[in-house]
């Protein structure tokens, strides 16, 4: 009798554990899928974009930042505001990260905002780069007579820095 018992409770045990990950993953993933313009983007999300080891100038601003958590992984895009005296320093800071070669493109993600526009014809600079588990591009961009510096991350939860 208690063997069929033990047998009702270890059959019934995946049941349990897939229903109690999909509740945890359910509860992360809302926190983490979000939107914010220049009015939500604030000093404190700029400063988690910096874990990715861009130093943004004194004065940048965020523009725009789409958030978006899918399977393992955590999808981040932003576009922020560079002041115009420091896009070179940027961009010497952006020359040293070393430069990943043949990662996977994330621009599929891009489609979901209609803000992701970087005017291809001038582009100022490029690169992709992994640091730990976050993979980065960015693109540094004359929009506007503005620069701009859009960037998207990748970043898997083992790293950390899925902390938005």
């Amino acid at each position: 009798m208690k063997i069929k018992k033990r047998y009702k409770i270890l059959a019934a045990f995946p049941i349990f554990a897939i229903a109690f990950m999909g509740l945890i993953n359910y509860g992360i993933a809302k926190d983490l899928n979000f939107e914010l313009d220049e009015n939500s983007f604030s000093n404190q999300y700029l400063t988690k974009i910096t874990r990715t080891g861009i130093k943004l100038p004194n004065g940048s601003r965020g523009l725009r930042l789409y958030c978006h958590e899918w399977g393992f992984k955590t999808y981040i895009i932003a576009k922020v505001e560079i002041p115009g005296n420091s896009a070179e320093t940027l961009i010497t800071q952006l020359k040293q990260l070393y430069e990943t070669e043949k990662l996977c493109s994330i621009m599929y993600f891009t489609e979901k905002v209609s803000w992701w526009n970087p005017p291809l014809d001038s582009i100022l600079f490029r690169r992709q780069y992994r640091s730990y588990n976050i993979h980065t591009q960015v693109w540094v961009c004359k929009e506007n007579e503005k620069t701009m510096l859009y960037l998207i991350n990748t970043i898997r939860p083992s790293s950390g820095a899925n902390e938005l």
